[in-house]
């Protein structure tokens, strides 16, 4: 597992740490049920975006690990060729 996804994931689960600790402190409130409400819709976008980076890197394979090479790379090698 990508250590991106397990941040989302970790997120996800502080989030929605926050909404119950909000919610318990005084159930009644309506400022802490739509505050509740919200964090619930945050972590619903949040699961959903670390499944879809999930799949992404899964179906990525090697092409998501190619190496990068700098533009001199790229001038060195056309002068070796035309030697």
């Amino acid at each position: 597992m990508n250590i991106s996804v397990l941040l989302v994931y970790a997120a996800a689960a502080v989030t929605a740490a926050l909404a119950v600790y909000v919610v318990s402190r005084d159930p009644k409130n309506p400022v802490s049920r739509f505050f509740a409400a919200g964090m619930v819709l945050l972590v619903m976008e949040s699961a959903v975006s670390a499944a879809v980076t999930r799949v992404a890197g899964s179906r990525c394979g090697s092409e998501g690990s190619a190496e990068v090479r700098s533009p001199s790379h790229h001038a060195n090698t056309a002068e070796i060729s035309k030697n």
